[in-house]
């Protein structure tokens, strides 16, 4: 992300495609196809399609071959033309339907700044970016509203698919004029192109011409279409099962799916290349060929219902590249001395600044994503970036059934990953990496053998979502700040509201989040969690959610022994009933000292169906009147607790940490429980009947006290009871047998002989009361110390999506994930160690540093593979000796019978 404020003296020149200010300014015709996949073209290999004026085009000009669209479809990749942008930062993530509401209005348009810099602009075709009133949406915003002055045969709901010749079903008040019986609209659109520029030849303009072919709904002139029918090698011949009556194939069935060859596509682009034929003649003959740029390209992959993709894996919405890898041709202005071929990989956004760059025009004071890409064509190099793609859950009126599902490509690497969506987490559940540079056909999944990339892609993409989901130009949820001293309306950090009345003005704004600024909040009654965000780790300043600390700038929540501060609805007064889902999320705090009503349970917390906890600490919190769940109780559906410390609670039932109730699931992930107690057999965790449900992964349960027992685990009467129990690469002090059931996996007993090495564990078991004891608690440290068994003992895949653990330090280090909540350290940047008295290692940007060898000594770096990458001996034992790196992983250095882990 970068915000662009380029002046026009500031610009380089660059070969003729940079001229001066004064000097007649470049025309820009920018032709897009709809649906048109990377290998329909002669000139990218095609064989059955006939496409000789842009296959002309490219051996004169200059062809792409790693052109990528913003996105798998439409929608969004129009957007991100238009703007420059993510499509996803702007909220476009889909196709918009008849009654979607339009792309946001407050980014301005490449449109929009052309015109504002002389230039004429129009648009022939498919628009796309909004919804229409007499489709039902609630406005409309045209193209003629977003910079375009001129607007033709755009639709005012949907023409072309299934409306390729007149009259246009969905746009009745386009008037016939070409003498044709049956009018062809892309006959029309090349038309009107040729027309638009006669009109306005003396003068610079932008052109958009957005076919509506080739899109699912193909119809042809027959006569054409007859002639790829009877070509050797064709395929089935159909359109749509859903066209008008005024289609000539009508009688023809719609089962054409997936097949190559297609005489319909074929019959279809032949006339958009006729077309563009006669825009290039068009403009020689009007002098205008050397001063005006030509781009043709698609809006994304071709839909795998029409054609194939071959030998791109995929199609349209997918995330492999036959969904967003396209073709891309530039032609006329500024083209003459560049390569003939372009293999670097550019991006829809980059053409807002290319454009801007072209026609000196300055950038808009906003985001944009995308980068100039005029110095390719002066046989120069843009500088290495990574690409992105994300399909979000919860997109207004999309298909669910779709994947939810996103993408990077990181240098050679492309990682795609899938989620499922519980309404407030993703949760990653399919990965596959690729190497492009050796496998562009994504065929060999590499993520279960090259685990480190896919570790250092996953860390990437998932910062990348989340700093995209909270843009600047983003149309999120709306921020309620809040500080402990907080007395405003809480729209500022300076203006911040108290806990309170954020929650009661929460419960008014159906999305939000709740900032929270360091200190001590102390609460005089309970705070109902039902539809609420909070999100502690703010120093106070922050404009992203990405910035906060929850280490550095703690939250603690002080209930005195008072009150349970966080309660959701349950019960019978839940609305909806108990079961119902209402999403709440508690994030970056700790709580301590809580106490349950006196005829409820959970000390600190009661939970239902949708609540999400994590990056929290509970200590010294209690139930009373023989009611469970110290810390917390989960009462109904599923809760999800994850990345969180329990320390020192105390239960006067069951669960001296967590309580799972009757006909609910808990599911803990990377989370630690230390010295809590009950007067059941839960001392960490108890469940209260065999329709309670507990998924451990990643977890530590150990010296947690059931009476004078120690056991960690157990259901209220019964320490084997319990509904499905779970322990995935989990460490439980317990003797219940549902660890010794047969469904565990990697199940880690520990006892008093087997621990898992706490740095400086408190001595007090359960709920401290004197100051001294309370002190003591608030000071120990649950880090696992050198040697621990719960060191790189966890579940990878089960934590990708975890970034930091509770100290905010990188959650995966090492060989794979630890268990519990702290992640041990390696070395990392500008961290130096002494592995013995005279050796010391750090590390320097890409270069790992030694110092003490001894002369003649010899050492080696191996990545974690246990392969040799280099070996040095030492010559100078007053010097440093210096790997350097060319790839960021873990490595291990050995210096004799020294060895230290490298993370770079």
């Amino acid at each position: 992300m970068k915000k662009q404020t380029l002046l026009t003296s500031t610009l380089l020149l660059i070969s003729s495609i940079a001229q001066t200010k004064e000097e007649k300014r470049p025309n820009i015709i920018f032709i897009m196809a709809d649906d048109l996949g990377y290998a329909e073209l002669g000139c990218y290999g095609n064989k059955f399609n006939e496409t000789p004026v842009l296959d002309q085009m490219a051996a004169d000009g200059v062809r792409f071959t790693h052109a990528q669209t913003a996105a798998s479809l439409s929608s969004p990749t129009r957007a991100a033309l238009m703007t420059g942008q993510y499509p996803y930062r702007i909220g476009v993530v889909d196709y918009l339907r008849g009654n979607s509401d339009p792309m946001r209005t407050d980014i301005k348009t490449i449109a929009e700044t052309l015109h504002d810099n002389g230039y004429h602009t129009g648009i022939i075709g498919k628009w796309h970016l909004t919804g229409y009133s007499l489709s039902g949406a609630k406005s409309q915003i045209l193209p003629s509203e977003r910079g375009f002055q001129e607007m033709i045969i755009s639709e005012n709901r949907y023409i072309g698919n299934g409306s390729y010749f007149h009259p246009y079903h969905f746009n009745e008040s386009v008037v016939k004029i070409l003498p044709e019986e049956k009018e062809f609209l892309i006959d029309r659109m090349n038309y009107e192109a040729v027309e638009f520029i006669k009109r306005n030849k003396e003068k610079p303009f932008f052109l958009y011409l957005s076919h509506y072919a080739v899109h699912n709904g193909l119809m042809g002139p027959p006569e054409t279409v007859d002639h790829f029918r009877v070509k050797p090698k064709s395929g089935i011949s159909a359109p749509s099962e859903n066209n008008p009556e005024n289609d000539p194939y009508k009688k023809f069935p719609a089962d054409y799916r997936g097949k190559p060859n297609n005489p319909h596509l074929a019959a279809q682009l032949k006339h958009i290349d006729t077309g563009v034929g006669e825009i290039l003649q068009c403009l020689r003959d009007n002098d205008l060929l050397n001063n005006t740029l030509v781009i043709f390209t698609s809006d994304n992959g071709g839909a795998t219902g029409v054609t194939t993709n071959t030998p791109l894996r995929g199609g349209k919405t997918s995330m492999y590249e036959g969904g967003n890898r396209i073709p891309m041709i530039f032609y006329g202005y500024g083209t003459d001395s560049a390569p003939k071929i372009i293999d670097q990989r550019i991006i829809s956004m980059d053409f807002f600044p290319t454009f801007c760059e072209l026609t000196h025009t300055n950038m808009p004071e906003q985001i944009c994503d995308g980068v100039s890409i005029l110095p390719l064509f002066n046989n120069k190099e843009i500088e290495e970036r990574e690409f992105h793609w994300y399909y979000p859950p919860c997109v207004k009126e999309s298909d669910n059934s779709r994947n939810i599902e996103a993408s990077i490509i990181s240098g050679k690497y492309k990682l795609i990953e899938r989620y499922t969506y519980n309404g407030c987490q993703l949760s990653v559940i399919e990965q596959e990496l690729f190497d492009l540079s050796t496998d562009p056909y994504e065929k060999n999944n590499l993520s279960t053998k090259n685990i480190e990339t896919t570790r250092i892609l996953n860390r990437k993409l998932k910062i990348w979502r989340e700093e995209i989901e909270k843009g600047e130009n983003k149309s999120v949820n709306q921020i309620i700040y809040v500080s402990p001293q907080g007395t405003g309306p809480g729209n500022t950090w300076e203006n911040a509201s108290n806990l309170e009345q954020a929650i009661t003005l929460a419960h008014s704004i159906p999305n939000h989040e709740i900032w929270l600024k360091a200190g001590t909040y102390n609460l005089s009654a309970p705070i109902n969690l039902d539809n609420t965000f909070i999100f502690g780790g703010f120093k106070g300043n922050e404009t992203r959610s990405t910035d906060r600390n929850w280490d550095k700038n703690r939250v603690v929540i002080e209930c005195k022994d008072r009150i349970s501060p966080f309660r959701s609805t349950t019960g019978n007064n839940r609305p909806g009933g108990r079961d119902a889902y209402i999403p709440c999320i508690i994030d970056g705090v700790i709580i301590q000292n809580a106490i349950n009503p006196p005829e409820e349970n959970g000390g600190a917390m009661i939970l239902s169906n949708g609540a999400f906890v994590r990056n929290c600490i509970f200590r010294n919190n209690a139930t009373r009147n023989g009611r469970n769940g110290a810390a917390i109780h989960c009462n109904s559906g599923h809760c999800i607790i994850e990345n969180s410390l329990f320390i020192n609670n105390t239960s006067d039932g069951n669960g001296g940490a967590i309580q799972i109730g009757t006909g609910t699931t808990a599911t803990v992930r990377n989370c630690t429980f230390a010295n809590n107690s009950a007067v059941k057999p839960g001392g960490a965790i108890g469940t209260a009947t065999n329709k309670s449900n507990l998924t451990l992964i990643n977890s530590i349960l150990y010296n947690n006290m059931y009476g004078k027992k120690y056991n960690s685990y157990g259901q209220n009467t019964d320490i084997n009871g319990g509904g499905t129990i779970i322990s995935t690469h989990s460490a439980v002090e317990s003797n219940s047998k549902k660890f010794m059931d047969g469904d565990d996996t990697d199940h880690m007993y520990l006892n008093r002989s087997k621990n898992p090495s706490f740095l400086s564990p408190s001595s007090i078991i359960g709920k401290g009361s004197t100051h001294d004891e309370i002190e003591t608690i608030y000071t120990a440290i649950y880090m696992l110390a050198p040697g621990s068994p719960c060191i790189d003992t966890g579940s990878d895949y089960e934590a990708l999506d975890i970034l930091f653990d509770l100290q905010h330090q990188d959650r995966i280090q090492g060989k794979a994930v630890d268990m519990g909540v702290y992640e041990t350290q390696s070395l990392t940047n500008n961290i130096y160690t002494e592995i013995s008295n005279h050796i010391k290692v750090f590390v320097v940007e890409n270069e790992i540093y030694i110092s003490g060898a001894i002369k003649g000594e010899t050492l080696h770096l191996y990545n974690l593979q246990g392969i040799l990458i280099d070996a040095i001996t030492v010559k100078n034992d007053k010097d440093y000796t210096i790997f350097q790196l060319r790839e960021r992983g873990i490595y291990i250095v050995t210096i004799g019978k020294d060895t230290i882990k490298v993370r770079f």
